[in-house]
């Protein structure tokens, strides 16, 4: 295995989290949670620490 396929393994990982995260966020909308703003702040935050998480691992040698 090499870091080609880790990078690949990592990328995998970090869109299955996004996933996530959008479910999470829609299902808290579907149910009119009242935290929706704070959910909303939070998922800002989460895509800017995916983002730089893509970066770091594309930026493996």
């Amino acid at each position: 295995m090499d870091n080609n396929d880790l990078k690949t393994i990592l990328h995998e990982i970090i869109s299955d989290l996004e996933e996530i995260r959008v479910a999470v966020a829609r299902r808290a909308v579907a149910t009119g949670d009242q935290s929706t703003t704070r959910g909303e702040i939070a998922a800002g935050a989460n895509r800017e620490a995916y983002s730089r998480l893509r970066k770091r691992v594309d930026g493996l040698q």
